[in-house]
C-alpha cells in the first residue's frame, strides 16, 4: 500500500522513519500497532505515526487474509484475471498476488530486490500500485495470458 505523508515526521527513535509532507511511502505492515506503521521510503524502514499519513486505499489490497479466503473471494468473480494482493501467509512483510483463471486461482509471489522494488519477472516497479498497473496490459503469467482485472464488486 501506499501513503502520502501529510506532515514532516522526524525520527526519534532508532527504528523510526523521517520523512517531508507530500512524501510518497511505502506501507510494508499496519497490523502490529494500532499508532504507528512500518513503512518504507528510498530504500530504508522504520515505524511512522499513521496520523502523519493518509493511505492510497485500493480495492484491490486485501491485508491479511489467507490463501484459502482469496480463494473463495475470487472463485466467486465472473472473469479472468480478477485479482487481489494479501500479506504473504509464508513470509511474513511480504505480498502475494491471487488471481483468478479458468476453474482455479492463481498465486504469485511478489518479489523485492535490494532496492525495495517489487516485481513478479523481470520488470521491476517502486510500487504494488505500478507492478498493478503494468500487469493490466503485460501478462502476469509465463505459460499463460492472464491480465489483472478489476473485481466485480457485488457478484449474484
Amino acid at each position: 500500500m501506499e501513503a502520502v505523508a501529510l506532515h514532516d515526521f522526524h525520527a526519534t527513535a532508532e527504528d523510526e522513519l523521517s520523512f517531508k509532507k507530500g512524501s510518497v511511502l511505502k506501507v510494508l505492515n499496519t497490523e502490529e500497532d494500532k499508532h504507528w506503521y512500518k513503512a518504507e521510503q528510498d530504500g530504508k524502514d522504520g515505524l511512522i505515526p499513521k496520523n502523519y499519513i493518509q493511505m492510497k486505499p485500493h480495492e484491490w489490497y486485501r491485508g491479511r487474509i489467507t490463501r484459502a479466503k482469496a480463494e473463495e473471494i475470487l472463485s466467486q468473480q465472473p472473469h479472468d484475471g480478477a485479482f487481489l494482493i494479501r500479506e504473504s501467509e509464508s513470509t511474513p512483510g511480504d505480498f502475494s498476488l491471487s488471481v483468478k483463471f479458468g476453474w482455479g486461482v492463481q498465486h504469485f509471489k511478489v518479489l523485492r530486490d535490494g532496492a525495495g522494488k517489487y516485481f513478479l519477472w523481470v520488470v521491476k516497479f517502486n510500487s504494488l500500485n505500478q507492478l498493478v498497473e503494468y500487469h493490466r496490459t503485460s501478462s502476469v503469467s509465463r505459460t499463460q495470458t492472464i491480465y489483472l482485472r478489476d473485481m466485480v464488486k457485488e457478484v449474484s
